[in-house]
């Protein structure tokens, strides 16, 4: 029995449009997975609380699971990075030096116009020991976070190479990719 080709092509287009509408309602979503709360009225513009994780912001698994046991630990700085991004109490005039009073230079990139709950940090820019050059880029996504640790001073060039090691956020550690 052979298919006719009006047939096959009913077929294709009818898949088509279901595959569509499937891709249109996970990005409807996964939009409205990561929309935080405004912030409370007394919070402060420079310290981020641990507890705005909460906060229901741009936020990410940061509870370790104990059956995992490779990777690499998060360092305080990256939970206080972290906890700055879901905190939602950023605005542009603190995204070049996020943290002045550290001995780390974080800088990150997003959209930072509108109401809070449409903040978005894109990029994270670390220089660990405030020398001018970065040393690490996080990318953050939706469901993950990729993190590059530049081998070669990088002064405005943030473009990872392929000699760079690679790390992801995941089940609460970096672990390498």
């Amino acid at each position: 029995m052979a298919l006719s080709p009006r047939l096959i092509r009913q077929l294709a287009i009818g898949a088509g449009a279901l595959l569509v509408g499937a891709i249109i309602g996970q990005m409807y979503r996964s939009s409205r997975t990561h929309r935080g709360t405004a912030p409370a009225a007394s919070a402060s513009k420079t310290q981020y609380d641990q507890n705005a994780l909460d906060g229901g912001g741009q936020t990410y698994p940061m509870k370790p699971d104990p059956r995992f046991k490779a990777g690499t630990a998060l360092r305080p700085m990256d939970r206080e990075i972290f906890a700055a991004i879901a905190s939602g109490q950023l605005d542009q005039s603190h995204l070049q030096d996020v943290f002045p009073s550290q001995p780390y230079r974080v800088r990150m990139i997003g959209t930072m116009s509108g109401p809070v709950s449409t903040h978005w940090v894109s990029v994270v820019l670390v220089d660990t020991n405030r020398d001018g050059s970065w040393d690490e880029r996080w990318d953050l996504k939706r469901d993950d976070v990729d993190r590059i640790i530049f081998r070669h001073p990088r002064g405005d060039n943030v473009g990872p190479d392929d000699s760079d090691p690679r790390f992801a956020l995941k089940q609460g550690i970096w672990q390498g990719i």
